[in-house]
């Protein structure tokens, strides 16, 4: 088809209408530049590393933060946000994807999902040129729980092993013990380590005291 057509209109009447050689020379896609995620590690919801009374935590969704096309010019297309980029997840019941990039969050991490890992592929089409590229996700786990008591008001000699009463008031007074938890979270990604502490009076953490009197 031709892509200009030029007619000249006199008063006594139309000259026949000319197409003038045009041709397009537009940029090819030629390959695919390294997926970026805004999150490698996830957890999901109802998990413990998901968990509101940890001071830090994973998130439980990401997207694809970077999705370059490399093209015959030079040029990269960022494909960001587009519907020619779709998804697929290699096991969908750990870590669900979205159908396309349109979509605001593209990955999420599944509650009861049993996995620690998984692909994410993402499929470009721009016309007849389609290429794959593929990240990987991993999923955070516990690692270590740790939970500590020191006396309180603190003092020199804050071991809260053995406690005493205190003076001879009736009823007895008994010196007085503040505990406080710590964390470490872990991931199959190597350089993955998370740690913090736990906020003790936070509606996911019951405290069964005992031996206690």
């Amino acid at each position: 088809d031709d892509l200009l057509s030029v007619q000249l209109v006199a008063c006594n009447g139309i000259l026949p209408a000319v197409a003038p050689p045009l041709e397009l020379d537009l940029p090819s896609p030629v390959a695919l530049r390294a997926l970026g995620l805004s999150a490698e590690v996830l957890a999901p919801s109802g998990s413990f590393a998901s968990s509101g009374a940890l001071s830090s935590r994973p998130s439980t969704s990401g997207t694809i933060s970077s999705a370059f096309v490399q093209m015959s010019d030079g040029s990269d297309k960022d494909m960001s946000s587009d519907a020619r980029v779709t998804l697929t997840s290699s096991e969908p019941a750990c870590v669900a994807a979205a159908a396309n990039l349109t979509a605001s969050t593209h990955f999420w991490a599944v509650e009861g999902g049993g996995c620690t890992s998984v692909s994410l592929t993402a499929i470009f089409t721009l016309g007849a040129w389609q290429e794959n590229a593929t990240a990987t996700v991993y999923i955070a786990r516990p690692k270590a729980l740790t939970v500590s008591a020191a006396v309180w008001p603190s003092c020199s000699s804050s071991d809260a092993t053995t406690l005493y009463t205190l003076g001879c008031a009736s009823p007895v007074v008994r010196q007085r013990v503040q505990f406080s938890a710590a964390y470490e979270l872990e991931a199959d990604l190597a350089s993955y380590a998370l740690s913090g502490t736990v906020t003790l009076s936070h509606s996911d953490v019951t405290l069964d005291p005992s031996n206690l009197e």
